[in-house]
């Protein structure tokens, strides 16, 4: 089974499939942007990093749409720590508030 990433839009939540295995992301969206507010993955599959294939497949999506992010949850948050070359795409909340009302 090959890995698949999904946009569900329905339930405001990103997939990441894997192995049988689910990694979600929970969000809103905002004035051009994705927030981002709740990650989880299968404890089963804790450790094989599907959480952060599915935080690189949100990067690349949203870079596609010409959106940023704000990461809102811990592990989003965590995950652009470590991922300094994926700054552009972050956006804090008080930036995303002064960039809605401007």
């Amino acid at each position: 089974m090959h890995p698949s990433f999904l946009d569900n839009d329905h339930a405001a939540r990103f997939e990441w499939k894997e192995e049988g295995f689910l990694a979600f992301a929970d969000y809103r969206r905002g004035p051009g942007r994705l927030i981002l507010t709740h990650f989880e993955t299968d404890p089963a599959a804790r450790g094989r990093g599907l959480a952060g294939k599915l935080m690189s497949a949100i990067w690349d999506d949203a870079q596609a749409r010409g959106l940023k992010i704000e990461p809102r949850c811990p592990y989003a948050v965590d995950w652009f720590d470590k991922h300094p070359e994926k700054a552009s795409l972050r956006v804090e909340r008080q930036e995303a508030q002064e960039q809605s009302s401007a």
